[in-house]
């Protein structure tokens, strides 16, 4: 028994290719980037006394911060952008993991309008890892950049493995709660494709006849339930990981073209099956060996 969980543990405790996660970090600063800039940038018509917003995450925020003079929450925006731009660098990775989460559940209690959606909870969550574990790679940063001989060292998989493992659960259990709803045999896909314009599709699956089809809806139904259930399972074994990381990525681009969905959405979980990646898929181990 001491020996299956140890064995267990080897998975977070083993050495990696630090280029997995650092491609998955920046990937994941960017997609922050990308959901919060735009309102960030029409400051005053979304954070400002003229705006027409409501309570998000916290109300006690809310109402506490909806009264302060604007250039605080100004230097709250200028903290915020400089501690994104900090991360994708990699520069101080647990102060700009920190700060970006306060950040990011402060304006997204200003206004739950523009920044509130599924990827937000998810985006936090890895925040907090970031913080509490510590980003230990040097590998595609600021500094790597001038030092090209910390590029390759070697990182322990903790961090990674905990980020993957919190999105696979969190995928698993979206397909256990569709099974639960009847998902695959009620065809509720093909109800969302027959949705008007401007609600949850984009412009192209509206008007294409196509996917208003049952049988695609069906399909799409099917598809979706398979993946969330049997992916997060697939991708820790060496012999199903590469044709689920395949499938893994089909889906998340599907989702991201077909539905309205933030592309937050897209940058965490489709840069999250990366971290599955061994550490000869990208860099062979003798050539990090050789420079160490």
């Amino acid at each position: 028994m001491n020996d299956w969980i140890n064995s267990f543990f080897t998975f977070f405790e083993r050495e990696k290719n630090p280029y997995p996660y650092s491609i998955f970090r920046i990937l994941f600063y960017l997609g922050i980037i990308i959901h919060i800039a735009p309102s960030l940038y029409y400051f005053d018509e979304n954070f400002t006394s003229i705006a027409f917003n409501k309570p998000g995450w916290s109300h006690i925020i809310w109402k506490k911060m909806s009264n302060c003079p604007i250039w605080v929450l100004q230097l709250c925006r200028m903290i915020t952008i400089s501690s994104l731009l900090g991360g994708i660098l990699g520069l101080s990775p647990r102060i700009n993991a920190f700060i970006t989460a306060m950040s990011f559940y402060m304006f997204c209690s200003l206004n739950g309008l523009n920044l509130q959606s599924l990827a937000v909870g998810i985006a936090l969550g890895i925040l907090w890892l970031m913080f509490i574990i510590g980003d230990q790679s040097n590998t595609l940063t600021l500094r790597s950049y001038y030092n090209k001989s910390v590029n390759l060292k070697m990182n322990t998989n903790l961090l990674s493995g905990l980020i993957l493992t919190y999105l696979c659960i969190g995928m698993f259990f979206a397909g256990i709660e569709k099974i639960k709803l009847d998902w695959p045999f009620s065809n509720i896909m093909h109800s969302f494709l027959i949705y008007p314009k401007g609600f949850m599709l984009r412009d192209w699956a509206v008007s294409c006849s196509f996917m208003q089809s049952e049988y695609v809806g069906l399909s799409f139904s099917l598809f979706t339930v398979l993946i969330e259930i049997f992916a997060p399972i697939g991708i820790y074994f060496q012999s199903t990981r590469k044709i689920t990381i395949i499938l893994w990525e089909i889906f998340f681009i599907g989702i991201v073209i077909t539905f309205a969905v933030p592309p937050l959405f897209y940058f965490i979980f489709a840069g999250g099956a990366l971290l599955a990646l061994e550490e000869d898929s990208l860099v062979r181990e003798e050539e990090l060996e050789s420079c160490a």
